[in-house]
């Protein structure tokens, strides 16, 4: 994965400082494909929750090309941290580089 000129962040206790930067986008690696959906889900929701304290703002969910993970659990879960009761989702697996599109 590469994500370039872009803050990448670990963790998610305190996202105050990127809520607050004047910067377009930050990337938050959750690691969330490793963990089992009840873990996957609690820290969807806990980032979701984060995020919400910076008030109003895109927000991608970014997933797997193969689609794995735990979706639509998630996404809902992020959604619900939010507050977000009808988000738009959108979903298109692809990985062109291995020719993989959906």
């Amino acid at each position: 994965q590469t994500v370039h000129g872009v803050a990448v962040r670990a963790d998610w206790a305190d996202l105050s400082g990127e809520l607050r930067s004047d910067k377009s986008c930050f990337y938050l690696l959750a690691n969330t494909r490793a963990l089992d959906e009840a873990a996957a889900v609690a820290r969807n929701r806990e980032i979701g929750r984060e995020l919400r304290r910076g008030g109003p703002r895109l927000v991608v969910s970014r997933s797997d090309s193969t689609l794995r993970g735990h979706f639509p659990a998630e996404v809902d879960a992020l959604a619900d941290g939010l507050g977000w009761r009808r988000p738009l989702v959108l979903v298109a697996p692809q990985f062109f580089g291995g020719g993989r599109v959906t």
